[in-house]
C-alpha cells in the first residue's frame, strides 16, 4: 500500500455461487488497467485457457467498471449482465427493478 492505496490488483473470476474460478494477475493500479481493459488482455490473450470455460449465451454478472468491455463479450455471444444499485438515500429498490431480469 502507498498513499493508501493499492498498486496492484487481481482480477478474480467468481461463480454467481462464490465459488472462486480463477484469479489472473497482478495488474498494475493504474489507469491503463482498470477493469474493462484487464478483461479485454485475459479474453484477447486467452490467459488460463478462459475461451475453454465460457460458450455462446453464458451469461458474466459484472459491475460499472467493465462497460467498456460489454461488446467484446457480446462479440463472443456473452451476455453481460450489471445488477442495479440503490440510489443514495433508498433502502430497497422498486418492486418493477426489484423484480426485472436486469
Amino acid at each position: 500500500m502507498h498513499k493508501g492505496r493499492p498498486l496492484v490488483k487481481p482480477m478474480i473470476i467468481v461463480t454467481t455461487s462464490g465459488y472462486f474460478i480463477s484469479v489472473i494477475g497482478p495488474y498494475l493500479a493504474n489507469s491503463k488497467n482498470n477493469d474493462a481493459s484487464i478483461l479485454h488482455h485475459i479474453i484477447k490473450n486467452n490467459i488460463e485457457e478462459i475461451k475453454n470455460w465460457v460458450k455462446e449465451n453464458d451469461i458474466f454478472v459484472v459491475i460499472r467498471g467493465f462497460r467498456d468491455a460489454t461488446s467484446l463479450l457480446e462479440e463472443l455471444g456473452i451476455h453481460a449482465q450489471m445488477p442495479s444499485f440503490l440510489p443514495r438515500g433508498r433502502k430497497q429498490l422498486p418492486t418493477d427493478l426489484a423484480n426485472s431480469s436486469y
